[in-house]
């Protein structure tokens, strides 16, 4: 399966995208609001190549000009997930692959809503999600341990009828609502300015530490799977 936007392909993984796949997830700006670090080797990122061909999650290797520079997509109850390597951060990328990915999976799953999730720190991304009309849902402390820092996260969700009022709408005639920029909202003009690390004067800014009050005991063995 393909979807085909005007810039990109995303399409399912293979084994030949080890090499392209690797330099993403090892690259410590595009892991940090992740749900592991970067990786240390190729096992380690041929293993979580394995288990998205095996596992058949509704995943997909981003392509653009040709070359890998990312993936996107869902996993388990259709939560949302998408991480793109910095060199193509600040084109408006992430957008345009949720433009095709979010429609799709609304068509190939009987589901009444996308979830996502993501650290509160991680502006860039809760703007985008928010930009597709995706309302937060909840928020607990401490659910992720990310090296030694105790991370927070953040839950949103994306309804069907905010895509297709009336429900299960067929893919061809699915619109996607993408909301205006509102005034004053973070942009990426040159020079990029990272997906995971934007500040208002546009320049990268070093992980502050995660807080570290309360401990929810029901998330310690369930590792979340961030994608943004």
């Amino acid at each position: 399966m393909r979807l085909v936007t005007p810039r990109l392909v995303l399409r399912r993984a293979s084994e030949d995208d080890l090499d392209a796949l690797h330099a993403v997830l090892s690259h410590p700006l595009a892991m940090r609001y992740w749900s592991t670090p970067e990786h240390d080797s190729r096992d380690q990122t041929r293993d979580f190549l394995q288990t998205m061909i095996a596992e058949h999650f509704d995943d997909f290797m981003v392509e653009y000009e040709g070359r890998v520079i990312g993936k996107a997509g869902a996993w388990q109850s259709l939560e949302l997930g998408y991480i793109l390597h910095p060199d193509h951060w600040g084109k408006g990328l992430a957008r345009e692959a949720l433009t095709a990915l979010i429609p799709h999976l609304f068509a190939a799953h009987d589901a009444a809503q996308i979830t996502a999730e993501t650290d509160p720190r991680n502006v860039a991304s809760i703007a985008l999600l928010t930009r597709f009309s995706f309302h937060e849902t909840h928020r607990a402390e401490r659910t992720l341990l990310w090296r030694d820092e105790w991370c927070d996260s953040v839950w949103f969700a994306l309804d069907r009828a905010v895509l297709a009022p009336g429900g299960h709408t067929a893919a061809r005639r699915i619109t996607l609502k993408v909301l205006p920029r509102p005034q004053g909202a973070f942009h990426r003009e040159a020079p990029p300015v990272p997906v995971h690390d934007m500040r208002h004067d546009g320049q990268p800014q070093p992980r502050p530490p995660c807080s570290r009050d309360r401990w929810l005991p029901t998330r310690q063995n369930r590792p979340v799977r961030r994608g943004r």
